[in-house]
């Protein structure tokens, strides 16, 4: 009877520790899901506090890129001021010199400046300076009416020089040179000349030394008034300054390369007729291009490797080289343009746009623009 009793205390005493380690687990079970609860939402947090540390990062770009334009506008205003001072010190000076002989010394000194900033406008290396000035700044290799940039159009971005990484200058040629835009362009001309001109065109360091500041803004004003009248005359911009919009809407068009299988859709190149002989300012050709890659990508096998999601991020309007109007010996348009790839753009960006383009347009264009290679880039 004893040794049953026991059996059954022993029995009790099992069940109980039995009892007890499931709720022990139960207890450790619940512990696991709310850490796991609160692991989730401190993620959650981690992922908001990102995104808000991303767009402060954006908005101190923003804030150090409006700091950098008003230190430049400062510093266009200082120039100005400070010409403006030397001019009202100089009066002051004259002002002040009671005997004619003075007088007559002063003004013959300035006659000599005067002078001499005169010859500087008429040598030839300065002159050659002013146009190397405009054409390096707005990123062209010559003034012709054919390239000559506009400025973009509403919404579009700043074209970016890849060598500075710094804005290329682009003019309101449809309005005057006081405008604005116009008027910051050219004090940054002039700022250039009498920096940078010896280095740019070195047989200019003498007029440079020569040249009154006044003398030079105005021979910048000249060079742009004289290129405005040229696209006047030549109907490019109208009678009163304002754009002449020729329909060569290459948005809508498709693009291929001169030695691609699928121009024209059957393997032949078709030029494209110049409707309209004079030049003006379109929209970008890169959208079209984007336009076809994107069609085009669709098309490539499925294994391919260009068509991981990783790589949607490169089929941007602005990762897409614009073409440039080409130009016979005469600065006539002949119908073609030359395509420029970036000079920042990765092999691996290369590689994907190649096989991209050495496929099958699946909605092909009837009407197809012959784009000539450059020679030291690929597109």
């Amino acid at each position: 009877m004893e040794d049953a009793n026991t059996t059954e205390n022993g029995m009790v005493a099992r069940k109980q520790k039995t009892a007890m380690l499931v709720a022990q687990v139960s207890d450790h079970q619940m512990r696991i899901e709310v850490l796991e609860g609160e692991k989730e939402l401190l993620r959650i947090e981690i992922e908001s506090f990102k995104t808000v540390a991303e767009t402060y990062e954006k908005r101190l770009e923003t804030a150090i890129d409006r700091l950098d334009k008003q230190a430049r506008l400062i510093g266009g205003l200082q120039d100005l001021a400070s010409e403006l001072q030397d001019r009202l010190e100089a009066t002051e000076e004259a002002s002040s010199e009671g005997e004619d002989e003075s007088d007559e010394g002063f003004d013959k000194k300035e006659k000599m400046r005067v002078a001499a900033s005169a010859a500087a406008l008429r040598d030839a290396s300065y002159r050659e300076l002013v146009r190397q000035v405009f054409q390096t700044r707005m990123g062209v290799p010559n003034l012709k009416l054919r390239t000559l940039p506009f400025w973009p159009k509403e919404g579009e971005p700043m074209p970016v020089d890849p060598a500075t990484k710094t804005d290329l200058m682009r003019f309101r040629w449809d309005q005057p040179w006081d405008a604005a835009g116009n008027y910051k362009n050219i004090r940054t001309l002039v700022t250039m000349i009498i920096k940078q001109g010896a280095e740019l065109v070195p047989g200019a360091a003498k007029p440079i030394r020569d040249l009154l500041k006044s003398d030079a803004e105005e021979s910048v004003k000249k060079k742009f008034r004289a290129l405005q009248k040229a696209l006047r005359d030549e109907k490019l911009i109208g009678a009163r300054g304002r754009s002449v919009t020729v329909q060569r809407d290459m948005n809508v068009m498709a693009y291929e390369d001169n030695d691609s299988a699928e121009a024209g859709g059957n393997g032949a190149v078709i030029d494209m007729p110049v409707t309209a002989k004079k030049s003006t300012h379109t929209t970008s050709r890169a959208k079209g291009k984007l336009q076809v890659r994107i069609r085009k990508r669709t098309n490539l096998p499925k294994e391919s490797e260009w068509r991981d999601p990783k790589y949607d991020a490169a089929f941007a309007v602005n990762l897409m080289s614009d073409d440039e109007d080409q130009v016979d010996e005469k600065g006539e348009f002949t119908g073609k343009y030359i395509s420029k790839a970036p000079a920042y753009r990765s092999q691996e960006l290369i590689n994907l746009f190649r096989a991209v383009d050495a496929t099958r347009d699946p909605e092909p264009s009837n009407r197809y623009i012959p784009r000539m290679k450059a020679a030291e880039t690929i597109d």
